[in-house]
């Protein structure tokens, strides 16, 4: 993981420049924090290799969402400061909002995508407007956070997607403000703490 030259790498192996499927890309980052979880592994390396594989995994999931997302970007980053879902995370909620990441990708990516636009679906422009009011909610609870500007905030001109890309955007952005501000997007609320947020938004 510490050696890997892509962000693959930091899930497949140091050497692999192979992209995975989103899919296949959840899966073996949920594999690796059972391993790697500095609370679960003793090496002394396990909180560099845990934060190492978590931005592979992220900018693998920018990358999918169609932003032009480099491994360099991947490993830079505040120099403090809570800026990413999975810092400053118990074992257990990780495990908890991947879950939940995993039914919004099955859900949104896996079986809506493809049907945009078809007899009783929602059209892609509906998903970009839901995609829009996510970023603006975003950006307005990042900004009271202190959270520095970040592919989830909203831009004047909306960039040119695939149905595909624009369901793992609406992924990311349901699942960061889960994640980092305990809020629930469907519900239009923030809960004070994540046993709350999943009693009234659960999985399904």
């Amino acid at each position: 993981i510490l050696d890997a030259r892509h962000p693959s790498g930091a899930l497949l192996g140091a050497d692999s420049s192979q992209r995975p499927s989103p899919a296949e890309s959840l899966l073996r980052y949920t594999s690796l924090v059972k391993q790697i979880y500095p609370e679960r592994c003793m090496d002394s390396r396990a909180q560099q290799a845990f934060d190492r594989a978590s931005r592979g995994y992220d900018a693998l999931c920018a990358m999918d969402s169609g932003f032009d997302h480099t491994w360099e970007d991947s490993k830079s980053g505040t120099a403090s400061g809570r800026s990413h879902w999975w810092e400053s995370k118990s074992l257990a909620d990780i495990q908890t909002f991947l879950e939940f990441r995993s039914a919004a990708l099955n859900a949104l990516y896996t079986e809506i995508a493809p049907n945009l636009g078809a007899p009783g679906m929602a059209s892609l422009d509906h998903l970009n407007t839901l995609i829009e009011h996510a970023q603006r909610t975003c950006e307005h609870l990042d900004r009271k956070e202190g959270i520095p500007r970040s592919r989830f905030w909203h831009v004047k001109s909306r960039p040119k997607r695939s149905a595909q890309e624009s369901a793992m955007h609406y992924v990311d952005l349901l699942c960061h403000l889960r994640g980092m501000h305990c809020f629930c997007l469907l519900q239009g609320k923030q809960f004070v703490h994540v046993a709350d947020l999943h009693a009234a938004s659960p999985l399904a």
